[in-house]
């Protein structure tokens, strides 16, 4: 049995809506703020479940390597 599990990262095409939907679905605790890494070519954003964390990943542009994964995949996923 797992105890804890840090994280599990999903890209989607919005934050905004998948962190309403993680929130109603799986009774997420806390949803913090979203922030960019550039460098990355990212947006993230951490939720907070009870023994796990969601992380949201955005592309920030065509150029990310997300944007790749989600142009094959609309809805996003892992």
């Amino acid at each position: 049995m797992i105890g804890r599990l840090n994280h599990v990262g999903i890209a989607t095409p919005s934050i905004g809506a998948s962190v309403a939907m993680y929130r109603d679905l799986l009774g997420a605790t806390k949803a913090h703020k979203p922030f960019d890494l550039p460098a990355q070519g990212v947006r993230v954003c951490f939720i907070d479940l009870p023994n796990a964390q969601i992380e949201l990943i955005e592309p920030l542009g065509d150029d990310s390597p997300i944007h790749g994964f989600l142009a094959k995949n609309p809805k996003g996923g892992q």
